[in-house]
């Protein structure tokens, strides 16, 4: 009796008519429910897919690497005054003929006392010298002019570090790498190839293929076997 006064007073209508009221609106919100879409299948992904899906992949990391360098600038300039003809104090890799990379820099050099007091423009191993006193000139003349005497200004550039994918598909892939000195470089690309649609440049140094590291000749090697390929670049023209 107590339970009939209490729907009275708040629904104003018997059980019954409660228990129909329930039941309609449980019928009302099953037809309203949205109807299930069955899922679909993903179309498997081609050669050609990975290719143009890998283009975008890098540009992302070459965005995350800008992102990255923000702490210094990806270029930076270094002022020296030589007194005398000496010893640069550091030393090139020439593998690739237009940009000399560092190799290592020599203790007590001019190079040292400079990333001593400018540690946010310091030169390391793997930097590229870009030009000297703003001459762009080949590499071997560049590193030339650092062992005149007087006023010097080097121009260099830190790598970006990127990866593509590569597959051949029973087709060359487009580019001609020189493997003569320490470091495997791209001598050149031919244009619409496999390598220059997968954004290789000319003077990208291959680092890694398939995420194993070696010398020129063993990455070479892996080049001319493998028919799928991850290769690791460090890139140094834009």
């Amino acid at each position: 009796m107590a339970w009939s006064c209490c729907v009275c007073d708040c629904q104003g209508s018997s059980p019954e008519a409660v228990k129909t009221e329930k039941t309609e609106n449980w019928k009302v919100s099953q037809v309203d429910a949205p109807p299930v879409t069955p899922p679909q299948e993903t179309p498997e992904e081609t050669c050609d897919d990975v290719v143009s899906l890998r283009k975008l992949e890098v540009f992302q990391e070459e965005k995350d690497g800008d992102r990255l360098q923000e702490a210094r600038p990806r270029e930076y300039k270094v002022e020296l005054e030589w007194t005398e003809t000496r010893s640069s104090g550091i030393v090139f890799d020439l593998s690739d003929s237009r940009i000399p990379v560092v190799l290592s820099i020599e203790p007590g050099s001019d190079f040292e006392n400079w990333n001593a007091k400018f540690p946010e423009l310091e030169v390391e191993t793997g930097h590229g010298l870009m030009s000297v006193n703003d001459e762009v000139l080949s590499g071997a003349e560049m590193v030339a002019k650092l062992k005149g005497a007087g006023h010097v200004s080097l121009m260099f550039k830190l790598p970006l570090i990127r990866t593509v994918k590569l597959s051949k598909k029973g087709r060359p892939l487009g580019f001609f790498l020189a493997r003569t000195g320490t470091s495997l470089v791209v001598e050149s690309v031919t244009s619409g190839g496999t390598a220059a649609l997968a954004g290789i440049k000319e003077s990208d140094r291959i680092v890694a293929v398939n995420d194993r590291e070696g010398g020129p000749l063993d990455l070479n090697d892996m080049i001319r076997k493998c028919e799928e390929l991850e290769v690791r670049l460090a890139s140094y023209v834009d």
